[in-house]
């Protein structure tokens, strides 16, 4: 059973988009203590060098999915920012343009004292 590209399959996997039900499967596989390079070495060495990748595609894939998780925050985040700043700009335009005037003044004054002093 030799399938023709097997190396170029493990080399090409798509680990960032690995399917929740390969994931699942994964994590309860790993949480084995027989599943380690280790042990599998005392059977075979193609087998422990198999386990190894398989042990680094899920820590990858691990912390990808952490990563996108919190990117898709970043960004719910930001496009919560950009409805606030919009609806205050719409509603309150010249609110913001005199407070930005004002945060301006306050910084001439500041730096004007700096310089003093």
């Amino acid at each position: 059973m030799v399938k023709e590209n097997f190396f170029d399959d493990l080399l090409f996997y798509d680990k960032e988009n690995i399917p929740d039900d390969v994931f699942d499967m994964l994590t309860k596989i790993v949480e084995f203590d027989t599943f380690s390079p280790t042990f599998v070495a005392s059977s075979s060495k193609a087998a422990s060098s198999l386990c190894s990748w398989i042990l680094a595609v899920y820590e990858y894939a691990k912390i990808a999915r952490s990563q996108k998780t919190k990117l898709e925050q970043v960004k719910a985040y930001q496009e919560l920012y950009n409805k606030v700043f919009s609806y205050l700009f719409i509603n309150f335009p010249a609110y913001i343009l005199l407070t930005s005037i004002d945060l301006n003044n306050i910084s001439l004054r500041i730096s004007d004292e700096i310089r003093l002093h």
